[in-house]
């Protein structure tokens, strides 16, 4: 039968992390200069929440009255109690956990530090990589038991 890889074997290494007390308007000019989607949110090295970019449109929608940039800060937008894994966890079990939750993101950590983040865009990948390798691995025989 197929062993699922450990989550560390599929997540993004090292990923940029947003401080508790940065505004959200840093967080995302961050988010659209690299391209992604999320930031875990750390107070020091601890991981505290997840903010996504969805977080940020709301809370841009929310304030409209207001002044948004330079004034809202993380910490009061952020997504408290995140999905975590820990590295060694296997794939599926944490995409499991994923769907129970509904989330797209899951932030690795190794004491309680992030350490990489598996999100909806990294599974895929994985996936893509499983269908190209196909033909020329021993892969599909375990998978399908042949």
């Amino acid at each position: 039968m197929f062993t699922a890889p450990p989550i560390r074997d599929v997540m993004t290494r090292k990923p940029i992390t947003a401080d508790i007390f940065d505004t959200a308007s840093s967080a995302e000019k961050i988010m659209s200069a690299r391209g992604i989607h999320h930031l875990p949110v750390v107070d020091g090295t601890k991981i505290i929440g997840l903010l996504s970019d969805r977080d940020i449109a709301i809370a841009r929608k929310a304030y409209r009255n207001r002044v948004f940039d330079g004034k809202v800060l993380i910490k009061d937008i952020l997504i408290e109690d995140p999905v975590t894994a820990l590295e060694e966890e296997p794939l599926d079990k944490v995409a499991r956990r994923m769907t129970l939750r509904k989330v797209d993101a899951v932030i690795v950590v190794r004491d309680e530090t992030p350490v990489g983040i598996f999100t909806t865009t990294d599974a895929c990948r994985f996936i893509s990589q499983i269908f190209r390798e196909k033909p020329k691995s021993s892969f599909w025989t375990k998978l399908l038991g042949e």
